[in-house]
Order: structure tokens, then C-alpha cells, then sequence
């Protein structure tokens, strides 16, 4: 009997879990980062001191939660619906994702301490989002494969990722983009566009950065790629021939106040490891 009882206690504790990491995917699906964090518990506890830093920390509790629910895979989930709400953080309709925050601000001409301080953002997400992208919870693949042939043709203009890790670019010139920016057009992305910038107000573009983990096989971000496949749909992206309007710059959170994005993405592997502690 007491046997029996364990294992109903395990099932029950079980069941409760599934649940928790159900209603958390809904909040993270409708763009509610904060909540599927306080939703996983430990999470939120983590996501408590980060609520006031902006969009760089949004973005790092998001690849936490999105990591935390890979439990989901195989239990009515595929790797799509994991992946894709992680990409919206970056990229989407309403012109809040982290790259969009980034065109928005890029757009007011910023000296070149700003620019440099963007140029920066930008590698430093794309190499957070390869990591995610490239995590071994994710086995099939091909919605890794789709999202870094979306987002990195906008970051560096590079395509041509496929699974499995490490993804490569096998195509540069992916888009151009850059109108209305001072750095202007390119199909060198978002990287290429800054570095244009700051070269034309005399200074000088910061050195590659080479990403931890799983992305440290990249080269870092010298590409760029973004490919829109049918068999994943995507929620929107940024316009290839210009950025968002001026007119659309209205109030923009400032990036990682406080924090740089490593010290964010670490904070993300610290919301999945408390995470998984539960289970």
C-alpha cells in the first residue's frame, strides 16, 4: 500500500507539473514572458529582480521559460511551439521585440558610444539566440533550422542555417536592409548597417564576438539569413528595405539596463536550472 501510495503521490505531483508548464506555454504563446516565468515558480523568483531592466532581461527570462518548457516536447508539443514565441521576443507585429527596440533606437542617429553599445546588443543576441536554438533538448530540428533563417539574415544577412548543430550560414547577402538608418542599405543586416554608422562618425567597429556554448562554433555573427518557410508561420518580421518609421519610435525601454545580455543569458540558465529542479 505505501507503494502504491508513493507512486500516486509521483503521478499527482506529475500531473501537477504538466499542468504548471501548460499554463506557463499558453502566457509565453500570448507574449506574457513575466507570467509563464511566475507561472513556473522558481523562475519567477528569479524573473522578480529583473522586471525593472527592460527588454534585454524579458528576452533572457524568455529563453529560460522557453528551456524549462521543453518538458512539453512529445506531450502535445512540438519544438515549433517552444521555439517560435522565444523568436517573437526578438521579432514581431507590435514592434516590441528586442530587435525591433533596437531599429527603433538606431533610427534617432545615436553618437558613436550608442551605436557602439547597439553593435554590441546585436551580436550578443544573436549569440544567445543560437545557443537556444542549438540546445540538445531539441532533437528534429527544423524549427531551429527555420527560426535562425529568419532572425539572422536581419542581424548579420546571413542564410542558409540547416540542422543539426552546429548551423553555419551557407549564404550571405540574405536581405537588404538599413533604409533610413544612418549606416543606409545593405545585406550585411543589422551588424553591417551600425558598423556603417559608426565608421562614418569616425570611430571604430567593435571586434567579433564568439559566443558560449553550443554557438561558439559560429564565428560569430559575421552573417546574417532569414528565409520564410511554409511549414512554420512565422508572426512577422522587420521590413527588408527599411526600418521601422520614425513615427513608430515612440517610448523605448532601455536595453539591459543594469545589465549586459551574458549576464542576462546567464540569469536565463539560472530560471532553467531551478526550473528543473522542481521536476
Amino acid at each position: 500500500m505505501a507503494y502504491l501510495g508513493q507512486d500516486t503521490e509521483l503521478n499527482a505531483e506529475s500531473q501537477f507539473e504538466t499542468q504548471q508548464l501548460e499554463a506557463a506555454f499558453q502566457q509565453l504563446t500570448n507574449g506574457d514572458v513575466l507570467g509563464a516565468a511566475s507561472t513556473l515558480g522558481p523562475v519567477g523568483m528569479v524573473q522578480a529582480g529583473l522586471i525593472s531592466t527592460g527588454a534585454g532581461a524579458v528576452l533572457a527570462a524568455a529563453i529560460g521559460v522557453g528551456l524549462a518548457l521543453t518538458k512539453l516536447i512529445g506531450r502535445g508539443r512540438t519544438e515549433a511551439d517552444i521555439i517560435v514565441p522565444v523568436q517573437n521576443q526578438l521579432i514581431n507585429p507590435q514592434g516590441t521585440g528586442q530587435l525591433d527596440q533596437i531599429t527603433q533606437m538606431l533610427v534617432r542617429n545615436p553618437n558613436v558610444q550608442g551605436l557602439s553599445a547597439l553593435y554590441d546588443q546585436v551580436q550578443r543576441i544573436g549569440g544567445a539566440f543560437m545557443d537556444f536554438l542549438e540546445d540538445p533538448s531539441f532533437q528534429d530540428g527544423r524549427a531551429s533550422e527555420q527560426a535562425a533563417n529568419t532572425i539572422f539574415p536581419y542581424i548579420n544577412g546571413t542564410c542558409g542555417y540547416h540542422w543539426p548543430p552546429p548551423m553555419k550560414p551557407t549564404q550571405g547577402d540574405c536581405v537588404r536592409w538599413g533604409d533610413g538608418t544612418p549606416g543606409g542599405v545593405g545585406t550585411d543586416g543589422m551588424l553591417g548597417a551600425i558598423a556603417r554608422a559608426i565608421l562614418r562618425q569616425g570611430g571604430t567597429v567593435p571586434p567579433p564576438l564568439l559566443t558560449q556554448g553550443y554557438g561558439s562554433t559560429v564565428p560569430s555573427l559575421q552573417y546574417a539569413s532569414s528565409q520564410n518557410y511554409p511549414y512554420i508561420v512565422q508572426s512577422g518580421t522587420i521590413p527588408a528595405n527599411a526600418p521601422l518609421s520614425p513615427l513608430r519610435a515612440r517610448s523605448v525601454p532601455v536595453i539591459a539596463a543594469g545589465l549586459d545580455l551574458p549576464t542576462l543569458a546567464l540569469l536565463g540558465g539560472a530560471v532553467f536550472l531551478l526550473s528543473r529542479k522542481r521536476s
